[in-house]
């Protein structure tokens, strides 16, 4: 049974995007050391939407359970992955011209709620 569902649609040309300082307030360290791997701008810029959007989409997601510097997101060839306690997720990413949509689902992670 799904828990919830979160939807974000961001705008790649937003000016927060090229800010570091944007990206610290809610990047883990993690994530910040993957932002810096990206060698160009346009990857960066692409990077820190990614994670700025899943996790709004995560939030929206989990009913605001969770704030970003704690949710931790690591895209990956297949999919964005995101592991939280109590929650198993389904993470979805998508580009259109100068648009990102992230979509994330919940559902409770214990067989027993599930019932």
């Amino acid at each position: 049974m799904i828990s919830g569902l979160g939807i974000d649609i961001l705008n790649l040309k937003r000016p927060e995007l090229y800010d570091i300082e944007f990206a610290k307030r809610f990047m883990t360290n993690q994530e910040l050391v993957e932002l810096n791997k990206c060698i160009t701008v346009e990857q960066k810029r692409h990077y820190l939407a990614s994670i700025w959007s899943l996790k709004e989409a995560i939030i929206k997601a989990t009913n605001h359970q969770f704030v970003f510097s704690k949710i931790e997101v690591k895209l990956t060839n297949e999919a964005p992955v995101c592991y939280l306690k109590g929650v198993r997720l389904f993470l979805s990413i998508s580009y259109e011209k100068e648009n990102l949509v992230a979509i994330a689902i919940a559902f409770p992670s214990n067989e027993n709620e599930l019932e």
